[in-house]
């Protein structure tokens, strides 16, 4: 008996210690074995770290970023470093050094003349098999008819679209991950009233047996319970799987893993009562909603579209016009002699220093100046249309939206009192039916406008949650976004 009880013990405590250890590896692995909390700000967060159009929209604006750099450098000097060595394998210098110092030449007169001449400093370098070369270049653009200018102005009209363009991008995002964060609530809140009415019908399913057996029901009275009871067991089932369609959906935007059990911590009622907007990288704060047509966003980006081919004809013209240059090349030459071991090596680097002031005029392309100013004129014409359109676009957008919060506010607030009252009928009509009071059908009536009062309701305050959030993140959205819900 005592061994027994030992070896229970023993195994108690192997038991433990397992269970210790397997907690910490998943403490240490970072594994979570319960439901995820997801609230609507968390989920925002992740989604904007994950969302591929983020991550293209920023690429775009480092590129218009570095656009701008590539044109303002050319108001600045290039400045270019370099150095060589070059190694003669043959050299007709070098030849005539060595038949000169020999005397080759029997016409030349005396040798020493030849002599003199081979070893004159002038005919060692050119004779020497090898030449380092150090070079410093420098060029600068005194002139260029506004060319520069215009190209620094297009560049930076860009790069401002580019900054508008991923805003709209965050904001785009974050009214997409609140749109599926809400389908998921009010599909996981419809199955809740679907589960809800099947346990009605199978509680009115057991009264209507009950009066059945002792006499008080009708046998059509029964097979009628049973026939509702069997047609809300499909709205069950149909609930629930929308429910895990809106959750998969919501798994895809935030890139979640597919067993990880998730529970969504923000009800639409919060959302309802506390517009929010997105100001910075994943930031939700309470401001005033800005409708103004002239601020939105994508309405700038056509404005800066219109400066930047503006510029960029501006500098279509200017290419006409001549351009003046100012370039210098200094570089130091050393010919050592083979075997030769400098004792103070700048002595014999021998400077060459040029300076240039150079002016192109354009006298004939060949139609290319025309061409591209056509283009260009034809880039301006086509970018103010876009801008007069997307004007009208965002003043039809904002007056839409607008209306579709007005329409979503009152609907809200008609759902409110029917829901209670929906639900304080229903609970009479129970009374009065297991009493023998009210009938079957007055009871399948308030069920049915009871399930329907609640599913208004909650319909209601997604589309009340989604319109202000749409009108709160108006100024960035891209068009129509807002009003597709």
């Amino acid at each position: 008996m005592q061994r027994n009880t030992l070896y229970f013990a023993a195994a108690l405590l192997i038991l433990a210690l397992s269970g210790q250890r397997s907690a910490l590896g998943a403490q240490r692995s970072g594994g979570q074995t319960g439901p995820i909390a997801l609230s609507l700000a968390d989920a925002i967060r992740l989604a904007e770290r994950e969302s591929e159009a983020v991550r293209v929209a920023q690429a775009g604006t480092d590129r218009a970023r570095g656009q701008h750099l590539q044109a303002r450098s050319q108001l600045f000097p290039d400045v270019a470093g370099s150095v060589s060595y070059q190694r003669a394998i043959q050299s007709q210098f070098e030849e005539v050094s060595k038949r000169l110092g020999n005397g080759g030449d029997s016409t030349s007169g005396s040798g020493s003349e030849g002599t003199d001449f081979a070893d004159s400093p002038i005919a060692r370098i050119f004779a020497s098999p090898s030449t380092f070369i150090l070079g410093l270049t420098a060029s600068q653009t005194i002139y260029a008819g506004g060319r520069v200018r215009a190209g620094i102005a297009a560049a930076e009209a860009g790069r401002r679209a580019a900054d508008l363009a991923s805003r709209t991008a965050r904001a785009q995002v974050v009214f997409q991950v609140a749109q599926a964060y809400f389908d998921a609530q009010v599909a996981n809140q419809l199955h809740v009233i679907a589960e809800s009415s099947f346990v009605q019908t199978e509680r009115a399913l057991a009264h209507t047996q009950l009066a059945r057996e002792v006499g008080n029901a009708a046998e059509y009275d029964l097979i009628r319970a049973q026939v509702q009871r069997d047609n809300a067991r499909p709205a069950v089932i149909g609930a629930r799987t929308q429910r895990d369609v809106a959750l998969i959906r919501l798994r895809q935007i935030l890139n979640l893993p597919d067993g990880q059990p998730m529970m969504l911590s923000t009800p639409v009622e919060d959302a309802t009562t506390s517009p929010v907007v997105f100001r910075t990288a994943s930031d939700l704060v309470l401001v005033t909603p800005d409708t103004a047509v002239s601020e939105r966003a994508f309405v700038r980006q056509s404005e800066e579209n219109v400066r930047a081919q503006e510029q960029q004809l501006a500098a279509a013209r200017a290419q006409r016009l001549p351009s003046v240059s100012l370039s210098t090349n200094y570089q130091r030459f050393a010919y050592p002699a083979e075997g030769t071991v400098f004792e103070d090596v700048w002595k014999y680097y021998f400077p060459s220093w040029t300076v240039s002031l150079g002016v192109s005029v354009p006298l004939f392309t060949g139609g290319r100046l025309r061409g591209q100013e056509l283009v260009a004129r034809a880039n301006l014409a086509e970018a103010r249309a876009r801008h007069d359109e997307a004007r009208e676009a965002a003043a039809f957008d904002t007056r839409l939206v607008i209306a579709q919060l007005e329409q979503a506010e009152a609907a809200y607030a008609a759902s409110a009192g029917t829901d209670t009252q929906a639900a304080r009928g229903y609970a009479i009509s129970e009374v009065r039916f297991a009493e023998g009071i009210g009938t079957q059908l007055e009871l399948t009536q308030a069920r049915v406008d009871l399930e329907t009062a609640r599913a208004n309701r909650v319909r209601a305050g997604r589309d009340v949650a989604l319109a202000r959030l749409g009108v709160a993140l108006l100024r960035d959205l891209p068009f129509g976004v807002a009003a597709e819900r």
